[in-house]
Protein backbone atom coordinates (compact mmCIF):
# COMPACT_ATOMS: atom_id res chain seq x y z
CA UNK A 1 0.00 0.00 0.00
CA UNK A 2 1.74 2.92 -1.26
CA UNK A 3 1.23 6.90 0.72
CA UNK A 4 -1.02 7.95 -2.32
CA UNK A 5 -3.49 4.65 -1.52
CA UNK A 6 -3.35 5.52 2.36
CA UNK A 7 -4.13 9.18 1.82
CA UNK A 8 -6.74 8.34 -0.63
CA UNK A 9 -8.33 5.83 2.31
CA UNK A 10 -7.63 8.71 4.87
CA UNK A 11 -9.79 11.49 3.06
CA UNK A 12 -12.70 8.39 2.10
CA UNK A 13 -13.04 8.13 6.23
CA UNK A 14 -12.99 11.59 7.00
CA UNK A 15 -15.73 12.44 4.47
CA UNK A 16 -17.38 9.57 6.18
CA UNK A 17 -16.72 11.52 9.66
CA UNK A 18 -18.97 14.43 8.39
CA UNK A 19 -21.95 12.77 9.78
CA UNK A 20 -20.32 11.62 13.18
CA UNK A 21 -22.17 14.73 15.08
CA UNK A 22 -24.59 13.47 17.27
CA UNK A 23 -27.38 11.82 15.51
CA UNK A 24 -24.18 9.79 14.35
CA UNK A 25 -23.55 9.11 17.65
CA UNK A 26 -26.88 8.04 18.55
CA UNK A 27 -27.05 5.66 15.75
CA UNK A 28 -23.90 3.99 16.41
CA UNK A 29 -24.77 3.85 20.27
CA UNK A 30 -28.15 2.26 19.63
CA UNK A 31 -26.47 -0.38 16.95
CA UNK A 32 -24.18 -1.68 20.12
CA UNK A 33 -27.32 -2.05 22.00
CA UNK A 34 -28.73 -3.69 19.52
CA UNK A 35 -26.07 -5.89 18.99
CA UNK A 36 -25.88 -7.40 22.39
CA UNK A 37 -29.81 -8.02 22.04
CA UNK A 38 -30.04 -9.65 18.39
CA UNK A 39 -26.42 -11.48 19.82
CA UNK A 40 -28.21 -12.62 23.28
CA UNK A 41 -31.14 -13.57 21.26
CA UNK A 42 -29.15 -15.86 18.81
CA UNK A 43 -27.55 -17.83 21.67
CA UNK A 44 -30.96 -18.54 23.42
CA UNK A 45 -32.10 -19.89 19.79
CA UNK A 46 -28.75 -21.63 19.76
CA UNK A 47 -29.71 -23.39 23.42
CA UNK A 48 -33.38 -24.21 22.78
CA UNK A 49 -32.83 -25.68 19.19
CA UNK A 50 -32.94 -29.08 20.63
CA UNK A 51 -36.78 -28.28 21.84
CA UNK A 52 -38.00 -25.97 18.96
CA UNK A 53 -36.78 -28.36 15.99
CA UNK A 54 -35.01 -27.85 12.96
CA UNK A 55 -37.60 -25.34 10.83
CA UNK A 56 -38.26 -23.38 13.56
CA UNK A 57 -34.78 -23.09 14.88
CA UNK A 58 -33.41 -21.82 11.10
CA UNK A 59 -36.73 -19.19 11.29
CA UNK A 60 -35.61 -17.81 14.38
CA UNK A 61 -32.08 -17.95 13.67
CA UNK A 62 -31.59 -15.59 10.19
CA UNK A 63 -33.42 -12.81 11.11
CA UNK A 64 -30.99 -11.44 14.09
CA UNK A 65 -28.23 -13.21 12.00
CA UNK A 66 -29.12 -10.83 8.86
CA UNK A 67 -29.52 -7.54 11.17
CA UNK A 68 -26.04 -8.32 12.97
CA UNK A 69 -24.22 -9.21 9.68
CA UNK A 70 -25.74 -5.84 8.20
CA UNK A 71 -24.54 -3.80 10.93
CA UNK A 72 -21.03 -5.44 10.33
CA UNK A 73 -21.01 -4.22 7.19
CA UNK A 74 -22.05 -0.62 7.71
CA UNK A 75 -19.14 -0.36 10.53
CA UNK A 76 -16.44 -2.08 8.44
CA UNK A 77 -13.50 0.16 6.11
CA UNK A 78 -11.42 -1.61 4.25
CA UNK A 79 -8.63 -0.66 2.17
CA UNK A 80 -9.26 -3.17 -0.25
CA UNK A 81 -12.38 -2.76 -2.85
CA UNK A 82 -12.08 -6.43 -4.07
CA UNK A 83 -14.79 -8.54 -2.70
CA UNK A 84 -13.24 -11.59 -1.25
CA UNK A 85 -11.14 -9.09 1.00
CA UNK A 86 -14.31 -7.48 2.14
CA UNK A 87 -15.60 -10.13 3.28
CA UNK A 88 -13.06 -11.41 4.98
CA UNK A 89 -12.56 -8.15 6.87
CA UNK A 90 -16.85 -7.96 7.45
CA UNK A 91 -16.67 -11.67 8.44
CA UNK A 92 -13.37 -10.86 11.04
CA UNK A 93 -15.83 -7.77 12.21
CA UNK A 94 -18.74 -10.17 12.43
CA UNK A 95 -17.14 -12.30 15.19
CA UNK A 96 -15.70 -9.24 17.16
CA UNK A 97 -19.48 -7.95 17.36
CA UNK A 98 -20.70 -11.41 18.28
CA UNK A 99 -17.93 -12.23 20.37
CA UNK A 100 -18.31 -8.49 22.24
CA UNK A 101 -21.61 -8.27 22.63
CA UNK A 102 -21.75 -12.12 24.37
CA UNK A 103 -18.68 -10.65 26.56
CA UNK A 104 -20.60 -7.53 28.26
CA UNK A 105 -24.02 -9.81 28.38
CA UNK A 106 -22.16 -12.26 30.32
CA UNK A 107 -19.66 -10.03 32.02
CA UNK A 108 -22.11 -7.35 32.90
CA UNK A 109 -22.39 -8.23 36.97
CA UNK A 110 -18.39 -8.35 37.25
CA UNK A 111 -18.67 -5.36 35.29
CA UNK A 112 -20.61 -3.59 38.00
CA UNK A 113 -19.49 -4.75 40.88
CA UNK A 114 -15.86 -3.94 39.97
CA UNK A 115 -17.18 -0.40 39.19
CA UNK A 116 -18.60 -0.37 42.86
CA UNK A 117 -15.28 -2.01 44.06
CA UNK A 118 -13.23 1.26 42.43
CA UNK A 119 -16.21 3.60 43.40
CA UNK A 120 -15.51 2.91 46.74
CA UNK A 121 -11.90 2.60 47.42
CA UNK A 122 -11.05 5.68 46.38
CA UNK A 123 -12.50 8.92 44.61
CA UNK A 124 -12.85 9.73 40.90
CA UNK A 125 -14.08 8.30 38.14
CA UNK A 126 -14.77 4.57 37.34
CA UNK A 127 -13.52 4.75 33.50
CA UNK A 128 -9.96 6.07 32.73
CA UNK A 129 -10.01 7.07 29.18
CA UNK A 130 -6.72 7.60 26.93
CA UNK A 131 -6.30 9.09 23.60
CA UNK A 132 -5.34 6.50 20.25
CA UNK A 133 -5.23 6.39 16.91
CA UNK A 134 -7.33 4.02 14.98
CA UNK A 135 -7.67 2.83 11.77
CA UNK A 136 -6.65 5.54 8.60
CA UNK A 137 -5.37 7.49 11.87
CA UNK A 138 -8.67 8.71 13.39
CA UNK A 139 -8.65 9.92 17.06
CA UNK A 140 -10.75 8.03 19.71
CA UNK A 141 -11.01 7.05 23.60
CA UNK A 142 -9.91 3.77 24.62
CA UNK A 143 -12.13 3.14 27.94
CA UNK A 144 -10.00 0.99 31.06
CA UNK A 145 -11.25 0.52 34.21
CA UNK A 146 -9.28 3.35 36.73
CA UNK A 147 -6.42 1.43 38.39
CA UNK A 148 -4.87 4.41 40.39
CA UNK A 149 -5.61 7.64 42.77
CA UNK A 150 -6.86 10.15 41.37
CA UNK A 151 -5.25 13.01 43.42
CA UNK A 152 -1.55 13.91 42.80
CA UNK A 153 -0.43 12.98 45.94
CA UNK A 154 -1.51 9.62 45.44
CA UNK A 155 -0.49 8.54 41.96
CA UNK A 156 -0.57 5.14 43.37
CA UNK A 157 -2.31 1.75 42.20
CA UNK A 158 -5.11 0.87 44.01
CA UNK A 159 -5.82 -2.12 45.90
CA UNK A 160 -8.46 -3.06 43.30
CA UNK A 161 -6.14 -1.69 40.68
CA UNK A 162 -3.95 -4.25 41.12
CA UNK A 163 -6.22 -6.75 40.97
CA UNK A 164 -7.27 -5.63 37.78
CA UNK A 165 -3.91 -5.03 35.60
CA UNK A 166 -2.58 -8.59 37.25
CA UNK A 167 -5.97 -10.17 35.26
CA UNK A 168 -6.35 -7.83 32.58
CA UNK A 169 -9.87 -7.32 33.71
CA UNK A 170 -9.17 -3.06 33.55
CA UNK A 171 -9.22 -4.23 30.06
CA UNK A 172 -13.42 -5.25 30.02
CA UNK A 173 -14.58 -1.98 28.99
CA UNK A 174 -12.50 -1.87 25.78
CA UNK A 175 -15.44 -4.13 24.77
CA UNK A 176 -17.61 -1.77 23.92
CA UNK A 177 -14.93 0.08 21.93
CA UNK A 178 -14.99 -3.27 19.89
CA UNK A 179 -18.68 -3.09 19.72
CA UNK A 180 -18.67 0.33 18.27
CA UNK A 181 -15.95 -0.46 15.74
CA UNK A 182 -13.38 1.66 17.12
CA UNK A 183 -11.29 -1.99 17.95
CA UNK A 184 -11.11 -4.96 17.04
CA UNK A 185 -10.47 -7.97 19.16
CA UNK A 186 -7.37 -8.95 18.00
CA UNK A 187 -4.71 -6.19 15.46
CA UNK A 188 -2.04 -3.97 15.49
CA UNK A 189 -1.36 -2.22 18.66
CA UNK A 190 -3.30 0.85 18.91
CA UNK A 191 -1.38 4.04 18.57
CA UNK A 192 -0.30 6.77 21.00
CA UNK A 193 -0.57 10.33 19.92
CA UNK A 194 2.08 11.42 21.38
CA UNK A 195 4.92 9.12 19.88
CA UNK A 196 2.61 7.78 16.27
CA UNK A 197 5.36 8.09 13.86
CA UNK A 198 7.81 6.22 15.71
CA UNK A 199 5.59 3.72 16.25
CA UNK A 200 4.88 3.42 12.32
CA UNK A 201 6.17 1.77 9.38
CA UNK A 202 7.13 3.79 6.31
CA UNK A 203 3.91 2.77 4.34
CA UNK A 204 1.74 3.58 6.81
CA UNK A 205 0.44 0.01 6.56
CA UNK A 206 -0.36 -0.53 10.12
CA UNK A 207 -3.26 2.76 10.17
CA UNK A 208 -4.99 0.61 7.24
CA UNK A 209 -5.83 -2.44 10.22
CA UNK A 210 -8.47 -1.72 12.78
CA UNK A 211 -6.30 -1.95 16.12
CA UNK A 212 -6.90 -4.68 18.61
CA UNK A 213 -7.20 -5.56 22.04
CA UNK A 214 -4.49 -8.23 22.02
CA UNK A 215 -2.24 -9.12 19.29
CA UNK A 216 0.97 -10.62 18.20
CA UNK A 217 3.04 -8.59 20.36
CA UNK A 218 0.97 -8.95 23.14
CA UNK A 219 1.22 -12.67 23.19
CA UNK A 220 5.45 -12.39 22.67
CA UNK A 221 8.46 -11.83 24.79
CA UNK A 222 8.29 -8.13 24.01
CA UNK A 223 9.59 -5.22 26.47
CA UNK A 224 6.64 -1.91 26.15
CA UNK A 225 9.58 0.40 25.43
CA UNK A 226 11.08 -2.01 22.33
CA UNK A 227 9.33 -0.24 19.35
CA UNK A 228 10.72 -1.77 16.63
CA UNK A 229 10.13 -5.04 17.74
CA UNK A 230 6.40 -4.03 18.25
CA UNK A 231 6.01 -2.69 14.77
CA UNK A 232 7.74 -5.96 13.51
CA UNK A 233 5.52 -8.11 14.63
CA UNK A 234 2.03 -5.98 13.45
CA UNK A 235 3.16 -6.26 10.62
CA UNK A 236 3.51 -9.84 10.52
CA UNK A 237 0.03 -9.96 12.03
CA UNK A 238 -0.79 -7.61 8.77
CA UNK A 239 0.39 -9.71 5.99
CA UNK A 240 -0.32 -13.49 7.99
CA UNK A 241 -3.89 -12.68 8.64
CA UNK A 242 -6.12 -14.70 8.71
CA UNK A 243 -9.51 -15.70 10.97
CA UNK A 244 -7.53 -18.71 11.98
CA UNK A 245 -4.80 -16.53 13.12
CA UNK A 246 -7.08 -14.60 15.35
CA UNK A 247 -8.81 -17.21 17.11
CA UNK A 248 -5.42 -18.69 18.10
CA UNK A 249 -4.22 -15.14 19.56
CA UNK A 250 -7.08 -15.16 21.70
CA UNK A 251 -6.46 -18.25 23.04
CA UNK A 252 -2.94 -17.69 23.52
CA UNK A 253 -3.83 -14.06 25.37
CA UNK A 254 -5.81 -16.05 28.01
CA UNK A 255 -3.61 -18.54 28.53
CA UNK A 256 -0.96 -15.85 28.96
CA UNK A 257 -3.72 -13.68 31.35
CA UNK A 258 -4.00 -17.21 33.25
CA UNK A 259 -0.63 -17.72 33.90
CA UNK A 260 0.53 -14.21 34.65
CA UNK A 261 3.14 -14.43 32.55
CA UNK A 262 4.49 -14.37 28.41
Amino acid sequence: MNQNNFDKNVNNDKSGQLLKGTISLFITGLGAFLAVILTSALLLIIVLAPQIGIIKFIYYLIPPAIVLWIYSTLTTKTSSDKISYRLRHILKRFFDVIFSSLGLFFQSPMIILLALAIKLESRGPVLYRSKRIGQYGRLFDVYRFRTKRVALAESSKTRIGNFLLRLSLDRLPMLYNVLEGELSLVGPSPRQPSNLEDTLDTEKRILLFRPGVTGLWQISDVQVSDLQRKIALDLEYIEKWTLLLDFQILFKTIIVVLLDRK
